[in-house]
């Protein structure tokens, strides 16, 4: 934790004009500047996209240009297709489902309502159904499945269970749940922890959001009436302090008591799209600047960190923003098919799993996380299967020229790159499936990842330099280039904020000394001189529409060359804000995560503190230091020559995971990462 109030930690004044004696031979501040306004361009249509402003407006245009074109699919624990969706059936589905949530429930614009759904269709087309209507929606995972009678070694695969009725009180229920299948790589105690913090994520929502009603589907209504629901559900209510009640019926009896349930898989079929014929469209006011798109929350961030168990805002500009700037910053073409894997309720996992392939015009595969987490082998094969652009369902009518049947034949049949993403704990499991460490060893057969020029592995940490390595030499066999690895600085309030793809170079890797970094100075040494360094590797450079700095976390002005500092980024597809429910108390004194500004800059652009420490290396420093050590004798310290004078950010760790003894600065991985390496015994990470 910050303890700059104290007479002699590493960020009061004496120790930043310390830092500032002992700088670098190049002079500069930890400053990038990327903010620039590009405008995608859709190479089929001919259109810019930044004529929409929201991403229904596009998924209506999409449905008249290409009405059959594979919009979703959604497979299930084996890889088969089990629902496919093209643009003019899914535009109908989410019409329907406006028409049901409007006209049978009364819902009306500006109601905040919860989609409690698990990794489906259902849950992307109520999502988009919301919008319609002006909905606020509040994305939120489904539990896994209760049952007494399931292995509780397992993680079952489609979730089960559910509630009806009207505010209907929780008492439990005789209902018997379908069979699951089993995962036996996870533990009874992670089912457990992920269940209680998805419920407790629930009623710190209710506590601070009035929720008009619950949206779920028939999975959603089984879960709540099975019997164990209530009483896990009332085990957690216990553990979470309530300060707002804005849902009162939620805390108000011994009994918990949810919101109104609707059950949108009751909804009826639409023959009818978005628009006049329908009467369903959404009004301009729903896309102003300060009206909710939606609001996100990650029940598994870990506490302390800025966004975490927080409602995070954003709106519909910034929601169109996070894809024009994955389509400008990857390349990705019309029609590029995207492998949803992550979870789909928050960060770049609801990007790419909601929006992207709308945005894109390409299909969105939908995978449940977690199936993914029981078979990694059903996602190398999705990837397999749909290296190629989906064939498309249209057929040529007789007027259609030779030319336009031959192009779009070509256009269809066109290999493509692909982009993928996981996090860090996707990344384990499949690794641990390849090696055989976590049950039986994953039978590859054709599997082949030749296609993925973009493999993103996503996380705000300092990067697991082990991990990364590890990714290599286990994927290499599969034809994956290893320059294809990605990793993304992926913040819960800037989804996107540095990226390693197509650089010149590759990871950039340096080794600086641990005595300097507890005075919160960044020296580069060599293992020789300092066995006891640390070394670090590269989170990539900015992306586009996106700026950093390294800022000093007291006195906001921007870190010199070698200082460390708190990294703030300034994009325009960052967080809009948190949530504050009235009565909620400004403290003045607190730093706020929003809006903050440079200590002598420009006052009107605005950042986001991530809460996270870190330094900006630049490809010269690395180069002039390298000359300063050969003219010194001494070998050089990096095994990559960055030498195109941008900037990498190198993340070192959250604030709150810091803390300061004497004065000198000190994070808990480098203690946890000496303990385990003091004695042959000690287990590493604690297993």
């Amino acid at each position: 934790m910050l303890t700059g109030t104290c007479f002699y930690g590493c960020w009061t004044e004496c120790a930043v004009k310390r830092q500032r004696r002992q700088g670098t031979p190049v002079r500069y501040v930890q400053y990038t500047s990327n903010i620039t306004n590009p405008d995608a361009f859709d190479e089929k249509a001919n259109v810019q996209m930044g004529k929409f402003h929201n991403i229904t407006d596009i998924l209506i245009w999409r449905t008249l240009t290409q009405p059959d074109d594979v919009v979703f699919m959604e497979l299930d624990s084996r890889g088969k297709e089990q629902k496919t969706f093209p643009y003019k059936k899914f535009n109908q589905k989410v019409t329907g489902y406006a028409m049901h949530l409007d006209k049978k429930h009364g819902l009306k614009a500006g109601d905040h309502v919860l989609l409690w759904f698990s990794q489906d269709l259902d849950y992307i087309i109520t999502l988009h159904a919301c919008w319609v209507l002006g909905l606020i929606p509040i994305p939120l995972a489904l539990p896994d499945n209760p049952s007494p009678n399931q292995n509780h070694g397992a993680l079952p695969g489609p979730f089960a269970g559910g509630h009806t009725g009207s505010g209907s009180t929780m008492q439990g229920s005789s209902t018997a749940s379908a069979s699951q299948p089993n995962n036996p790589s996870l533990s009874a105690k992670a089912v457990e922890d992920r269940r209680n913090a998805i419920l407790r994520a629930l009623f710190r929502i209710m506590d601070e959001v009035k929720v008009k009603a619950v949206l779920g589907n028939n999975v959603t209504d089984e879960y709540l009436k099975h019997k164990m629901t209530s009483s896990h559900l009332r085990s957690c209510r216990s553990t979470v302090t309530v300060n707002y009640s804005q849902t009162p019926e939620a805390f108000s009896s011994p009994d918990v008591i949810l919101p109104t349930f609707y059950n949108v898989s009751k909804a009826t079929k639409a023959k009818h799209i978005l628009g006049a014929l329908s009467g369903y469209a959404p009004r301009k006011e729903f896309f102003s600047p300060n009206y909710p798109a939606v609001y996100l929350i990650d029940p598994d961030a870990m506490s302390g960190t800025m966004g975490s168990n927080k409602l995070l805002k954003l709106n519909h500009e910034t929601l169109n923003n996070l894809c024009r700037n994955q389509k400008l910053q990857f390349k990705m073409l019309n029609g590029q098919p995207i492998v949803a894997a992550m979870s789909m309720f928050h960060g770049l996992g609801f990007v790419h799993g909601c929006l992207s392939g709308i945005y894109n015009g390409g299909p969105s595969i939908v995978i449940q996380a977690l199936d993914f987490m029981a078979n990694p082998m059903v996602w190398l094969d999705v990837i397999t299967r749909f290296k190629g652009r989906l064939i498309r369902r249209s057929r040529w009518s007789c007027t259609a020229s030779v030319r336009t049947v031959a192009h779009h034949i070509l256009h269809d049949l066109s290999p493509l790159a692909q982009d993928v993403a996981l996090t860090y704990p996707l990344l384990d499991q499949l690794l641990s499936r390849l090696d055989g460490t976590n049950g039986t060893s994953l039978p590859l057969g054709s599997v082949s990842l030749e296609s993925v020029k973009n493999f993103m592995i996503c996380g705000h940490g300092r990067v697991q330099r082990e991990k990364s390595m590890t990714a290599v030499a286990r994927l290499g066999p599969l034809k994956l280039d290893p320059s294809a690895i990605n990793l993304i600085y992926s913040h819960p309030l800037a989804p996107m904020a540095t990226t390693q793809a197509e650089r010149v170079v590759g990871t950039v890797r340096i080794y600086i000394s641990s005595k300097s970094l507890r005075y919160g100075l960044i020296t580069a040494t060599t293992e020789g001189d300092d066995p006891t360094g640390i070394w670090l590797e590269d989170s990539g450079v900015t992306t586009v529409c996106t700026s950093i700095a390294i800022v000093h976390p007291e006195t906001l002005e921007v870190c010199a060359a070698n200082q460390v500092g708190e990294i703030w980024v300034c994009s325009d597809s960052s967080v809009n804000s948190f949530h504050t429910p009235a009565g909620y108390p400004v403290n003045p004194t607190h730093p706020q995560p929003f809006n903050a500004c440079i200590t002598g800059y420009d006052p009107r652009v605005r950042y986001v503190r991530t809460g996270d420490l870190g330094f900006l290396w630049n490809g010269q420093q690395q180069q002039i230091l390298q000359r300063h050590q050969s003219v010194a004798g001494r070998s050089q310290w990096t095994q990559n020559s960055a030498g195109s004078g941008s900037f990498q950010l190198f993340v070192l760790g959250r604030i709150d995971e810091s803390f300061q003894i004497h004065g000198l600065l000190h994070f808990s991985a480098d203690v946890e990462a000496t303990v385990e390496g003091s004695h042959a015994n000690v287990a590493n990470q604690g297993w």
